[in-house]
């Protein structure tokens, strides 16, 4: 099967799942249902990324201020997690490169030992890594590394080490081919390159993410690189305070085209399972 026809069906399957989910979330607000839990946390430990990709943050600024999450901010946030009994995905990463953190080992481990039956995963461009640290992280309790591979250069590296961990991590890494992606988005109009006509629809991102930056401020998802929907700030409020406080943009028709961020943004179509696999959330191996 091509690429052309590949791309197709996925855009397809894209429109479907954007018009269940918008009848679905307009029938969410319109019975007055009570906020849904949460299954995805992203903490960024650091604003530090080693490449300027023509996708990313790293690529549009001239400079970003390495702000790093402190510790003991970060052992509160996990520590509030557990407390809430929290069982889904935490990846220890946002738009950061997070092995550029040398406290990275430290911090999985801690959250693997406070929530164990949790999915404890990564993205990585695989820059950093060599044998010894996919070792590491497997061993501190990492459950899932992705790699993506964005030049020739990384590919060959990456496929090395991507063979190595298959055959001392079992089902614990995965390995994607940027070199050849085309269908790069906006990130929320911030990379005007990649600007589309925007499509209305319903974006669940922050209807099942926490994204959570550095300063502890909480956002409404992944692409607000300005931190321009701040809907908590955990230096002040605890987690499940800024969760279900009201400052989260789920608006009553499950739209949330109102805020600035969100206007300029086309993820309300592609927030599918499909996008979210072949970006950095696929299944957990356990």
């Amino acid at each position: 099967m091509s690429q052309r026809w590949l791309n197709t069906v996925q855009r397809a399957l894209q429109q479907v799942h954007a018009l269940i989910a918008l009848f679905y979330y307009r029938k969410y607000f319109e019975w007055g249902l009570p906020t849904r839990r949460f299954v995805q946390v992203n903490i960024e430990t650091n604003t530090v990324c080693n490449r300027t990709c023509h996708f990313c943050l790293y690529g549009i600024k001239d400079e970003v201020p390495a702000n790093p999450m402190s510790a003991g901010l970060f052992f509160k946030i996990i520590d509030q997690l557990a407390e809430m009994k929290f069982v889904g995905r935490i990846s220890l990463f946002s738009t950061n490169e997070p092995l550029t953190d040398k406290r990275i080992y430290e911090f999985i481990r801690y959250a693997s030992l406070m929530l164990p039956s949790s999915c404890h995963s990564l993205v990585s461009n695989g820059d950093l890594l060599n044998r010894e640290r996919l070792d590491r992280l497997f061993d501190s309790g990492l459950d899932l590394l992705l790699i993506n591979s964005y030049d020739e250069e990384a590919l060959k590296q990456n496929r090395e080490l991507v063979e190595y961990a298959r055959s001392q991590h079992p089902d614990k890494i995965l390995h994607t081919d940027r070199t050849v992606y085309t269908d790069w988005v906006s990130r929320a109009g911030h990379i005007e390159q990649y600007g589309k006509t925007l499509d209305q629809g319903y974006c669940d991102l922050p209807n099942y993410a926490l994204y959570i930056n550095p300063k502890g401020h909480v956002l409404s998802c992944c692409h607000d690189f300005d931190s321009q929907n701040q809907m908590g700030d955990l230096t002040r409020q605890s987690v499940k305070e800024a969760w279900y406080g009201q400052q989260f943009p789920r608006s009553e028709n499950g739209s949330t085209k109102a805020t600035v961020a969100c206007r300029s943004c086309v993820m309300a179509v592609i927030t599918s399972r499909t996008w979210r696999i072949s970006n950095g959330t696929p299944p957990c191996p356990r």
